[in-house]
C-alpha cells in the first residue's frame, strides 16, 4: 500500500525538481549566468538548495507515524531519490559509478 501511495508523490518530486532546474537554467540564459560562490557553481547551488529544503531531524516515532499516514516519502528520500535519478545532478557534481549518489543511466526513470 505505502509503495503505491509514495510512488505518485515520488514522481511529483522528480518532476518538480526537473522543471525547477530547467526554469533556473532558462533564467540564467536570459539574465546571465551567476558566478561561482565559494567554489560552487550555479547548478551545484541549485541542488544544495533542494537538499536544504528537506533537511531536518525527526524522532523515530514521528517518522514511523508519518510513513504510515503521509503520502510523501521521508524527507531524506525526497532528496536522495530524485537527485540520484537526474543526469543533471550527476553532471553538476561529477558523480560517477562507485559514488554514493550514483545511479546507472539505464535504471533512472525518465519523465518528460
Amino acid at each position: 500500500y505505502q509503495r503505491r501511495v509514495h510512488g505518485g508523490e515520488n514522481i511529483a518530486d522528480l518532476g518538480g525538481i526537473k522543471v525547477a532546474y530547467y526554469a533556473h537554467q532558462e533564467a540564467m540564459k536570459r539574465k546571465g549566468r551567476t558566478p561561482d560562490i565559494e567554489g560552487f557553481t550555479a547548478e551545484q547551488r541549485f541542488f544544495l538548495a533542494v537538499g536544504q529544503i528537506w533537511g531536518g531531524i525527526m524522532r523515530k516515532k514521528t517518522a514511523l507515524k508519518l510513513m504510515s499516514s503521509d503520502p510523501h516519502s521521508p524527507s531524506p528520500l525526497r532528496v536522495i531519490g530524485p537527485l540520484s535519478n537526474l543526469p543533471e545532478f550527476h553532471e553538476a557534481w561529477g558523480v560517477t559509478e562507485g559514488d554514493g549518489m550514483y545511479r546507472a543511466p539505464e535504471i533512472r526513470p525518465q519523465i518528460w
